[in-house]
């Protein structure tokens, strides 16, 4: 395996830009990395990543879910078939021209259910033009979880021998050094985007039913801006109990993680769901929603609880407040239980091998 290309449309995104930053500082150590970064980054992704001479970056003006941006993509790529043995795309995005040794990463089937948020049409034109053709013409599909495999089946059954589950894992941007926050007295952490599926408002009603009943403030730390969020925060009086932090850096997640008393999330649909595996890197412990993908990711190391239910999620917080230091212990003695399903050689391992059998054309 001498040379991949690897799509970075999504690079600084929550959740698809780590994933792909993990990708390419990993098998860059195996092979010669030819890779697109969007122009508006172009800076920030030599101050990470320019020192290691086996990336090759392409930097041009090209949007996510674009007509303009799938031409031009279609452009490099049929320059970079001369040189690189296999195409991986780290999300569904393909252009117009797909090569013949493509393969993509289905993070999970959102567009698919009652969580999307972004009208028919764009449903529509997201699964016509993005999902079926990457299903259809790529020569293997990543799946970062069972249960996202599971899903996509129910859409694409005919794929079932070209769906690989590799799971996420996640390294630390050593690069990034902790920067303080000044938060007073001890908090629950919410990471992640402000979007439907993520059941902040449920959270947030939630909270406003025991404030006065525990001392913790409540953190929502997301890479989007949204006016409900705040218009909620001020119907249920909740200025003085939670912050909200938007767009923080690697060295504010790193600070907000370590100093949590307990990380929170009340998704109601992940694919994967990785800020919980961050927290409990630093021995922070996690209450999540009880939805079948934490279950697989996270087994019995999480304090649960139903999501659909204000009253349920405000019972659990109180319930692990209550027994931090024996949940504390629990997470500090068996967490490696969970890491070790993550392992990074194990994960990097699992991909060196589906893409040189690709590249023997060892897959049909």
């Amino acid at each position: 395996m001498n040379s991949i290309y690897i799509d970075g449309l999504f690079y600084k995104g929550s959740g698809i830009g780590r994933y792909y930053e993990f990708s390419i500082q990993e098998l860059s150590q195996y092979a010669i990395i030819y890779i697109y970064v969007p122009m508006k980054f172009k800076n920030e992704f030599y101050q990470q990543f320019g020192n290691n001479d086996k990336i090759v970056p392409i930097s041009t003006k090209y949007e996510k879910f674009s007509l303009k941006g799938l031409l031009i993509q279609s452009k490099i790529l049929k320059s970079l078939e001369n040189k690189v043995y296999l195409f991986f795309f780290p999300h569904i995005n393909l252009p117009l021209y797909i090569s013949q040794n493509t393969v993509v990463t289905v993070h999970d089937l959102r567009p698919f259910t009652e969580y999307w948020d972004r009208g028919e049409f764009k449903k529509l034109i997201i699964k016509k033009l993005f999902f079926d053709r990457a299903i259809k013409y790529s020569k293997a599909i990543i799946s970062i979880s069972k249960t996202t495999k599971n899903d996509l089946l129910k859409f694409y059954s005919e794929v079932q021998n070209k769906i690989v589950v590799i799971y996420e894992t996640f390294s630390i941007n050593k690069k990034s050094t902790e920067t303080k926050q000044n938060i007073v007295g001890d908090y629950l952490l919410y990471v992640g985007q402000f979007k439907k599926h993520k059941n902040l408002d449920r959270l947030l009603k939630a909270f406003s039913m025991i404030k006065n009943k525990i001392k913790c403030k409540l953190v929502i730390a997301g890479k989007k801006d949204n006016i409900d969020i705040y218009n909620s925060i001020k119907s249920l009086n909740l200025g003085d109990r939670v912050v909200v932090i938007k767009n923080p850096s690697d060295g504010e997640l790193i600070n907000l993680y370590k100093n949590a008393k307990f990380f929170i999330s009340p998704s109601l649909y992940e694919g994967f769901g990785l800020p919980p595996l961050e927290s409990l890197n630093y021995d922070v412990p996690v209450i999540l929603s009880d939805i079948p993908v934490f279950r697989e990711i996270y087994e019995d190391i999480a304090i649960y609880f139903n999501p659909f239910s204000e009253e349920n999620i405000a019972e659990k917080i109180i319930f692990a407040l209550s027994n931090y230091n024996s949940i504390k212990q629990k997470t500090v003695s068996e967490k490696d239980k969970i890491f070790n399903k993550f392992e990074k050689r194990k994960i990097v391992k699992q991909y060196l091998e589906l893409f040189n059998k690709i590249i023997k054309g060892e897959l049909a």
